[in-house]
């Protein structure tokens, strides 16, 4: 899940771009959530990831 400070249609594609980079062309599924404020105002996204080793 992601989460982004006063999220707007123009952060979608630097979003998409550094999934790109990191993934390829299979990247995980995801959710995007658009909030007031995190943790502390120089934060202004958060990635929360699980990671599974087979």
């Amino acid at each position: 899940m992601t989460y982004v400070v006063d999220h707007d249609p123009g952060k979608l594609g630097p979003i998409a771009a550094a999934v790109r980079e990191g993934w390829g062309g299979k990247p995980p599924t995801r959710t995007l959530l658009g909030v007031a404020s995190l943790a502390t105002p120089q934060v202004l996204f958060e990635v929360e990831a699980v990671a599974l080793r087979s």
